[in-house]
């Protein structure tokens, strides 16, 4: 969804979209407004969105510069969020981090001081822009190219994003940027899937450990530790769930029973580049077809990007981005001569 209304760009870049502020996004909006005041040093602008796991608001830091501040109300997941923010974009990354004084205190409801008692955020410096939509090939192509240069940089450092989509792609006046870390992920090695099929046995041999002792009629003494010890394995099994790759917006990923890894980047940048050509993301894997203003040059390097099985699609992004660049320049210069 393209968008010039001043602030919209905020809301995109600290990675919550354009969510309406009606009903339950409302909700999650007030619930966070909590969270913002807690940042006492950070001057509160005005409400930008909320989504699932928090919202987002721009304000102004201590020094004075506008900047977006992501509350979360995730605990769990801001670590790794802001680790690969501060990676991709050392530019624009200010701080993250957790302040519980103030935090639970302000929210409302009982259940929420509870299970929301630490105030996570990222704040990021403010951009002026909008987020991508139907455009001409002449437009797109730069766009698109950005973004594997972007994709190409975090795939060098082992990082996923996950989640490309033309929401999730900020359009400055000189540059394109990928953003939204949500869902983005460091490379999932075997030792580590070894590690959470550990942690989930643990898990439920200590639950079931629990429950024995209740059946038995422990002590409270011995329930107490074995609480203690149920919450300790659950902590890093959330740790570790937490760094999962996770699949973003089905619209724009392969086939499920596929891999989250590189080769589904390139698939969503595909898909993405297909739906800011013709204004809907392809139904399928695969060949596609495109409305006559799209050149068979670069329809095939999307469709390339599109192929069903990873094996099939661009090997990195840079290939892809070797591929896309030389195919925009041909139809450019057939279009020119045409003219």
């Amino acid at each position: 969804m393209s968008s010039d209304v001043p602030g919209l760009e905020v809301a995109v870049l600290a990675g919550l979209g354009a969510t309406a502020l009606v009903g339950g996004a409302m909700y999650l909006l007030n619930r966070n407004k909590s969270a913002f005041a807690a940042l006492e040093d950070y001057k509160h602008i005005r409400d930008l969105g909320a989504g699932s796991f928090g919202a987002s608001f721009e304000g102004v830091d201590p020094k004075g510069q506008p900047v977006v501040v992501k509350t979360m109300m995730k605990p769990g997941t801001w670590p790794l969020e802001a680790e690969i923010w501060k990676e991709v974009y050392p530019d624009l990354f200010i701080e993250a981090g957790t302040r519980e004084e103030g935090f639970g205190k302000q929210l409302n409801r009982p259940e929420y001081s509870r299970n929301y008692k630490h105030n996570t955020f990222i704040v990021m410096k403010l951009l002026r822009g909008h987020t991508a939509d139907q455009m001409s090939v002449e437009v797109v192509a730069p766009i698109i190219e950005d973004v594997l240069k972007d994709l190409k940089r975090m795939h060098d450092l082992g990082i996923t994003h996950n989640d490309i989509k033309p929401d999730n792609i900020f359009v400055s006046a000189d540059q394109a940027r990928l953003i939204d870390m949500g869902l983005a992920s460091k490379k999932w090695t075997s030792a580590q899937e070894t590690e959470l099929e550990s942690a989930r046995k643990a898990m439920n041999e200590a639950t079931k450990a629990y429950f024995k002792a209740v059946k038995e009629k422990a002590s409270p003494d011995v329930l107490e530790k074995l609480t203690l010890e149920s919450e300790q394995i659950g902590k890093k099994l959330r740790a570790l769930e937490d760094r999962v790759p996770v699949r973003g917006d089905s619209r724009y990923s392969p086939p499920s029973d596929q891999p989250v890894d590189q080769r589904s980047d390139i698939y969503q940048t595909g898909a993405t580049a297909y739906s800011m050509l013709t204004g809907a993301p392809p139904k399928n894997c695969g060949t596609q077809a495109y409305p006559p203003h799209v050149p068979k040059a670069v329809a095939d390097v999307i469709d390339k990007a599109l192929a069903c099985y990873p094996e099939d699609r661009y090997r990195s992004a840079e290939s892809m981005l070797n591929a896309l660049t030389p195919a925009v320049r041909k139809s450019m210069l057939r279009e020119q001569v045409r003219r």
